[in-house]
Order: C-alpha cells, then sequence, then structure tokens
C-alpha cells in the first residue's frame, strides 16, 4: 500500500501544479470541528509532529493542505508553499503560520489552502486537509460574517465526495450540539463518509461514559466513531510534545478503564490512524477508475485544441491563396446563412434569412394597418380658400394635394426608417457570430473580415436610406389629379368630399406601392450588395502579399494559449502514467 500512496502523493503534486486543478476532487482527510474541541490536536496526532500556530482567536486563517510522504530515508523534512527551500519540521510550525496570513492578507480567513509536505519514516502516507475551527459566537475584533465564513469554507472542503470527513466533537459537550456532525450531515446525508472522533474523553465525568456513542447507538456514521483522550502530556527539552509517550499514555488509560478497557477497537489515536489509513487507500482505489476516465477525455480534448491551433509552416504555405480560401469560406458560408442552407440552426430562434423575412412581414402588416388612416382628419377648407384666392369657381389644383400628403406620409417614413434600422442590426449580428477554426488560430483574419465587412454595412445603410428617401419623395411628388392639372368644382358640390376622395386615392396608391417596393428594394440595395462588397474587398485586400502573410502572423495570446496546452498535454499524459501505476498497484 506504501507504493500506491507514493504514486498517489506524486499525483496529487502534478494536478495542483495544474491551472485547472480546482475542478479535479481527490481523495483526502477534510478535518472539521468548533474551536476549542481539540481539533488541532487530533490533526498533530495523526501527523506525529506540532506543526499547527496556537493561541487565542482563530489561529488557522486558512485551510491547510498537510500531504504526508512516508520514506525509507531517516532525513525527515518538510516543505512549505511559498518557501523554495526544504525545512525542519521542527521550523514548520512558524513556516505555517507566517504563510497562513500571508495567503489570508487583508481577509480575516480565506478559503485558498496553504499546502505543505511532510517527509518522514514515522507518518502513514495520507493527505489531511486542517480547515479553521467552527464557531457560533462572533467576537469583537472578528468580521460580521464570521460565522457564516467559517462555515462556508468547511462545506466546500466536504462537498468534495472523494473525501473522507473526519467530523471531530468533544466528549464533555450534547452530542446533538456538535457543529463538525451537523455540517457533515448536511453535505453527506446518509453519512457514508463520515468518520466520527470524540475527544477529550479523559475529561468527562467519572460517572458518565460515551460507550453507546462509540457503538454507534447515538448517532449513527457508516465509518463508526473513534475515541481518543487528547490531551498533551509535555515533558523537558524546551517543552517539546513527545507523541510517543502521549500515545503509551493514552493506551494505559483506556486499557486500565473499566469500560472502554473491553472495546479497544474504537479507541485511541493509532486505531484512528489505523483506521484512517485503510479508508483513505480504499478511496483511492475507488477513485481510480473515475479519475482515469475523466483525464483521458480531457487529453482527447487537448489534442483537438491543439490542432485547431496548429502552427502553419510559413515555408511551405502560399499566403495570398490561402487567404483567398478563406475569404471565400466566409462568404460561403454568410450566403448559406442568408439563404437558409447553413448547419447549426437554433430550433428557438430564427436566424439568418428567416430573420429578414420576418422583419418584412412585419414592414407589410404595418402598412396594412395604415389603410385606416382617415384623411378627414385634417382641416382643408382655408386650404381650399387659399389656394382658390380671388377665383369664382373653387380649383382642385395640386398644390393643394401635395401640402397634404407629406402629413399622411409620416407614418410610412416612420414604418420604412424603423424595417431599414432593424435589417441593418440582424446583418450586424449574422457577421459577428459566423465562426470558423481559422478565426480561432488567426485573429488577425477574424479583424480584418469584422472591420471590412462592418465598413461596407455602415456605406450601404446610409446609401439605402437616401434612394429610399427618394423612393418616398417620388411617391409624394408625383400626382396627375387630370390632364391640365386642374379640377374645376361648381359651388353647388362638396369640393371637401371631393379633394378627400382624391387625397385618399393618392395616399392609398402610394402606400400600397411602398409596401411592396420597400423590401425589395432593401434586398437588393442592402443585403445583396453586403454580402458581394464585402467580399469583394476582402479579395482585394488579401491579393495585396504583405497584408496576407500578416494574417497568418500568430497574436501573442493565442500563442500564448498553445503553449499552455502543450504544458497540459504533457501534464495530463504524466497524471494519466501515474493512475496506470496505481491501478497496478491494487
Amino acid at each position: 500500500m506504501e507504493g500506491t500512496a507514493k504514486y498517489f502523493s506524486e499525483l496529487q503534486d502534478i494536478i495542483w501544479r495544474t491551472s485547472s486543478s480546482e475542478s479535479i476532487c481527490l481523495p483526502e482527510v477534510v478535518v472539521v470541528g468548533a474551536q476549542s474541541v481539540g481539533k488541532s490536536t487530533v490533526v498533530e496526532s495523526i501527523i506525529g509532529y506540532e506543526i499547527l500556530p496556537k493561541g487565542n482567536d482563530i489561529q488557522t486563517r486558512c485551510p491547510i493542505r498537510i500531504n504526508l510522504h512516508k520514506i525509507m530515508e531517516m532525513n525527515e523534512y518538510a516543505t512549505c508553499e511559498g518557501i523554495e527551500k526544504q525545512m525542519s519540521i521542527e521550523h514548520l510550525q512558524q513556516c505555517i503560520k507566517t504563510q497562513s496570513d500571508s495567503i489570508a492578507k487583508s481577509e480575516y480567513v480565506t478559503n485558498r489552502p496553504l499546502i505543505v509536505h511532510i517527509y518522514s519514516p514515522k507518518v502513514i502516507s495520507l493527505t489531511v486537509v486542517d480547515t479553521p475551527g467552527l464557531t457560533r459566537i462572533r467576537l469583537d475584533n472578528q468580521p460580521e460574517n464570521i460565522v457564516d465564513l467559517l462555515e462556508n469554507i468547511a462545506k466546500s472542503y466536504i462537498r468534495n465526495n472523494k473525501s473522507i470527513i473526519l467530523a471531530i466533537s468533544a466528549a464533555s459537550t450534547d452530542l446533538a450540539n456538535s457543529e463538525a456532525l451537523r455540517i457533515a450531515k448536511e453535505i453527506d446525508p446518509e453519512l457514508k463518509r463520515t468518520l466520527g472522533v470524540l475527544t477529550k474523553i479523559d475529561m468527562m465525568n467519572k460517572n458518565a461514559s460515551c460507550l453507546d456513542v462509540m457503538q454507534n447507538k447515538l448517532f449513527r456514521l457508516q465509518m463508526g466513531f473513534v475515541g481518543i483522550k487528547c490531551n498533551y502530556e509535555r515533558y523537558t527539552e524546551g517543552d517539546k510534545i513527545d507523541f510517543n509517550k502521549i500515545i503509551i499514555n493514552e493506551k494505559q488509560f483506556f486499557e486500565l478503564h473499566p469500560i472502554y478497557g473491553k472495546h479497544m477497537s474504537v479507541f485511541g489515536i493509532n486505531t484512528l490512524k489505523d483506521k484512517l489509513s485503510v479508508i483513505f487507500n480504499e478511496s483511492i482505489r475507488s477513485s481510480i477508475p473515475g479519475l482515469t476516465e475523466e483525464f483521458k477525455r480531457k487529453y482527447e480534448i487537448i489534442k483537438e485544441s491543439l490542432i485547431s491551433l496548429g502552427e502553419m509552416n510559413s515555408k511551405e504555405i502560399n499566403f495570398i491563396s490561402e487567404a483567398m480560401r478563406i475569404v471565400s469560406n466566409i462568404n460561403e458560408e454568410l450566403t448559406k446563412q442568408i439563404e437558409g442552407n447553413s448547419f447549426g440552426y437554433s430550433l428557438e430562434e430564427l436566424q439568418g434569412g428567416s430573420e429578414f423575412r420576418k422583419v418584412f412581414l412585419e414592414y407589410q402588416e404595418s402598412m396594412d394597418k395604415l389603410r385606416s388612416v382617415d384623411v378627414r382628419e385634417i382641416d382643408i377648407e382655408n386650404l381650399f380658400k387659399n389656394t382658390n384666392a380671388l377665383e369664382e369657381h373653387y380649383v382642385l389644383k395640386k398644390t393643394l394635394i401635395l401640402t397634404v400628403l407629406p402629413t399622411l406620409f409620416k407614418s410610412i417614413q416612420e414604418n420604412i426608417d424603423k424595417c431599414v434600422e432593424t435589417i441593418d442590426k440582424i446583418f450586424r449580428k449574422i457577421i459577428e457570430k459566423i465562426d470558423f477554426e481559422d478565426f480561432k488560430k488567426f485573429e488577425k483574419i477574424r479583424s480584418l473580415y469584422l472591420k471590412e465587412y462592418l465598413k461596407v454595412i455602415r456605406k450601404n445603410k446610409k446609401k439605402t436610406v437616401e434612394k429610399l428617401n427618394f423612393l418616398v419623395f417620388l411617391e409624394k411628388s408625383y400626382i396627375n389629379p387630370d390632364d391640365d392639372g386642374v379640377k374645376i368644382i361648381d359651388k353647388g358640390t362638396s369640393e371637401n368630399e371631393y379633394a378627400y376622395d382624391l387625397i385618399k386615392f393618392y395616399y392609398e396608391q402610394s402606400r400600397e406601392s411602398l409596401k411592396r417596393s420597400v423590401p425589395k428594394f432593401i434586398k437588393f440595395h442592402f443585403i445583396d450588395e453586403n454580402c458581394k462588397q464585402g467580399y469583394n474587398a476582402m479579395r482585394e485586400k488579401v491579393c495585396n502579399f504583405d497584408v496576407a502573410r500578416s494574417l497568418f502572423r500568430k497574436d501573442q495570446k493565442i500563442v500564448d494559449n498553445f503553449n499552455r496546452l502543450i504544458l497540459e498535454k504533457s501534464t495530463t499524459k504524466e497524471i494519466l502514467k501515474k493512475l496506470e501505476q496505481i491501478g497496478n498497484e491494487f
């Protein structure tokens, strides 16, 4: 099993070096418990060394991930994140204090872990995460939300479904009030991966017993409970803790106890260490198949990404020919989008040419609604008199009609303007959504494509608006009431009625004409011209050798991404090799 733990420890180191390590769940023992229940004592008893900061208030300001490596050599040593050199294990405590404060910085506590490695022949191979102690009461010098902060940090680590939750509770308090068991049950409802530890058993009332808890009768955990004495016995040599004497002292306490002595299988630090070693190795064994599949998938994704970002051999490539190929592909895809022949359409929304059609139909419907315009709302009586002046008979002149029609054309103009604006937005959206593998490889090609096509769109929109305005002007201007351009009305007839009918007639003719012609006009002068002129503008640009060559120079961010993927590919390959070695051990 030591070979397995060795390979797994190496696997952890490799994974934690990668940028995506936070998304990878690995087996580890996560220690949770309230402050002052002996959580740090339990962790140090498992390790066999005094390494955790001590003192009042919260000393563990960040989770400490402690990787224990059992080695055969006698020269034990430690490493701590942020410190390049190896150090003696005796110096680790101060280093952890300094580095954890550095990680937390201005924050009171933080979720980011401090990673520590201990190499010794005395340890069991294990990964232990010591989380900051939980509390129910906020002190005056602590943040307002300290209770929630501490709980959320603990929960974030035990949510890893491969973790073993080591829930620490004091035997001297009611188990129903255990903070550790409360959050363990919340995250691990069936309590399948929670191991309970009952501390300070020697501090219980002499007539009290925790045997019912240890036998899983009061609070059932599938991994059960382990009870420990947990009081440090300090000896000479600068008040240094002798963990061997502590274990001997503890063993004597339980063996001589009238109740606990008959149940030694659930008591003692050594029992806890043995149980954790077995559970941890079993967790590694059960995790290997899933981790292997996960990293195989990742390896294939990286390979595909590298292919899409692959370097092009500048000695072999014909820059102009390659650029023309890409320009032709862009034009072909744009044409397909507009004509409805492209792949990958959404089932939830209209796309491409179907959006244009929808806008044109809505425009024609809005023009149909203008049939109901009541021309009689316009007061033309004074206009009649003003245009006839001293004439004996009223004469219906073109002047009167040309004066009235622009008022009626206001709504028509608004519909046309709205149609143009909407078509413009849709065309821009189509342009910006078109994507190719070549765009991922060469960002400059995509930049040139967007620049040239958007420039063409702006130019053609302006021209289209000008031509449509002229079209509306013609409809308002060209009228012919009769051959002479005037119509004489007898004094006895209703000149107003006749004028209204004539105005309505010309208005309806113009409205119907513009209803039919505007969509065709926009299609020809805007949509079709954008495609044709955008394609020609791109062709003209890339026919220049220097321009074409510059397009295939990789942007720095693409080069950085390419290099990152090369490194990740190598790392993932190394991870798969370690997983195979661990699998072979089992």
